[in-house]
């Protein structure tokens, strides 16, 4: 009888967190509407190897594909790929959702592969765009070939730490609402960072100065009436970042993985080196001295040039 019971507790436990299983999957499969991505492709100029994997690159939150600079085009000539920059759902000029949620984010990601006719490809994502590649590949393992991760957490960040996005967003939007309306873009540019570096004393505002023109983390359109606005659905962004579930222990990548992080990184990613091994098994930590957050704003060169150096490595078969 006490065997009895034992066994019938043991199957009943076993079903409901079953059951719970399978009604998170059906919640996320039946709360998934595809959006269309707007993208951009780079090509070597001596022409593409057509044979080998093309390179995407998806960037962080309120920014944009342009804000990768001259990496994409870098990365064309030297690699001999074809490369694409994509703007995440409600960024750049993709379509606004009025959902937005990480899974769906990575469901993007793979349904833009299948329909570009991408069977595996090499993925470079920075924090947002990182943690939207880090669940595809997770999902679909034999669609990537290796992954390059900047600066984004495998564990989903926490309450903290989108509470201080959100923050950032917030002061970002204000700042940019306050564009005088004559202002070129150049103007608007210097504008930017002067209040930025004004309201956050000490803090790493990612805007950089290089060959004497201001580079900002963010997309920035003028619009019609002559103000400036982000280039983001900030009204849907802001209410639905949150912590997201973690990837559960049959969540694996054994494909080469590179987690590259700024030393001067408020999120510490090398910290968390033990939590990443656990799904990307060959995954290699590679830090950036002086770097932030925004390593390819402040570090292009050296970063093209680690991801460069490991797209030339021979892959085993």
């Amino acid at each position: 009888m006490q065997e009895y019971r034992i066994n019938k507790l043991f199957v009943k436990k076993f079903w409901i967190l079953n059951y719970l299983s399978r009604r998170s999957l059906l919640r996320n499969m039946c709360s998934y509407t595809p959006a269309r991505l707007a993208y951009q492709i780079f090509e070597a100029k001596e022409g593409a190897d057509y044979k080998l994997a093309p390179v995407i690159l998806q960037h962080g939150v309120i920014a944009s594909k342009e804000t990768w600079g001259d990496i994409p085009q870098v990365l064309a000539d030297k690699s001999k790929r074809k490369v694409y920059t994509v703007d995440n759902r409600n960024h750049g000029d993709s379509e606004w959702s009025d959902s937005f949620a990480f899974h769906e984010l990575s469901e993007d990601l793979l349904l833009f592969l299948k329909s570009r006719g991408i069977p595996k490809c090499v993925f470079i994502g920075h924090s947002m765009g990182g943690a939207s590649g880090i669940r595809a590949a997770l999902k679909k393992p034999h669609m990537f070939e290796m992954v390059f991760i900047e600066d984004s957490y495998v564990r989903s960040p926490s309450q903290r730490t989108f509470d201080f996005i959100k923050e950032f967003i917030k002061l970002t939007e204000e700042i940019v609402a306050e564009i005088p309306h004559h202002f070129s873009d150049d103007d608007a540019h210097k504008f930017i960072k002067e209040r930025m570096e004004q309201r956050m004393p000490g803090g790493n505002t990612g805007i950089v100065t290089r060959k004497s023109k201001i580079v900002l983390p963010f997309a920035v359109k003028k619009k019609s009436d002559g103000g400036f606005v982000l280039k983001a659905n900030v009204k849907r962004i802001l209410s639905s970042i949150s912590p997201f579930d973690d990837p559960g222990p049959e969540d694996l990548y054994d494909g080469p993985s590179y987690f590259m992080y700024g030393s001067n990184s408020p999120f510490k990613i090398n910290e968390d080196e033990d939590h990443i091994k656990k799904h990307f098994r060959n995954a290699k930590l590679i830090p950036f001295e002086g770097a932030g957050h925004y390593i390819h704003l402040g570090f292009p060169e050296e970063l093209t040039k680690v991801i460069l150096e490991h797209l030339s490595e021979p892959q085993k078969k």
